[in-house]
């Protein structure tokens, strides 16, 4: 998948979050966009997934060099973010079974596979309120990895994480990422080690 961005920008009320930023997302690249608290990574994140809508500029998405249309591509992304809040009162295979309404798993993988490599199967019955901050994290990972989508949107992805889970979402890019666009937002140097380009704040401000 091939995501064009084309004097971008976002504004709330009278600030510019994001000012005519332009740049091209390629097909099976690991992007890293790096900024402090408040720069507007999660931001541009969030307009690249069409969570969000530019006040000024254009997005678009390509698969095979052909481009479609925003509502055929928000199936082909898969976000994960702390701006997307599980719902509580759903069980862990609640909230699997919702998301998978709207994506498919990658071949050759369901929920139990997922429960099991999320290390959430003993959990699977519990409420979402009920996890601790890092199963609710690997919940949302393992959600968007095994989605079959061309794209992976990754907003600090390791926050909540011990070292046990940092290493594991490490594996997941190495075993998963592959024929897919995967783009993570952080302020963490370590969420960068697979990237072969960070984009700045410099660059989008």
């Amino acid at each position: 998948m091939r995501i064009e961005l084309s004097g971008v920008a976002k504004k709330y009320q009278s600030d510019y979050i994001i000012q005519n930023f332009d740049y091209q997302f390629s097909s099976e690249e690991t992007v890293g966009i790096s900024g402090k608290n408040g720069s507007g990574k999660s931001t541009l994140i969030q307009l690249i997934s069409s969570v969000l809508t530019p006040t000024a500029g254009k997005i678009s998405y390509f698969l095979n060099d052909e481009e479609i249309p925003l509502e055929k591509a928000k199936y082909k992304i898969a976000l994960c973010s702390p701006a997307m809040a599980l719902i509580d009162h759903n069980t862990v295979a609640e909230t699997i079974d919702f998301h998978f309404s709207f994506k498919e798993y990658l071949p050759n993988w369901n929920k139990e596979q997922l429960l099991q490599e999320a290390w959430l199967s003993s959990s699977q019955n519990k409420l979402v309120a009920e996890l601790s901050s890092g199963m609710k994290q690997r919940l949302q990972l393992a959600l968007a990895f095994f989605s079959n989508v061309n794209c992976l949107l990754l907003d600090e992805p390791t926050s909540n994480l011990d070292e046990k889970g940092i290493n594991w979402f490490n594996r997941l890019i190495e075993k998963y990422k592959h024929n897919r666009l995967l783009i993570i937002a952080s302020n963490e140097e370590r969420d960068f080690t697979h990237c072969q380009t960070i984009i700045t704040e410099q660059q989008f401000k």
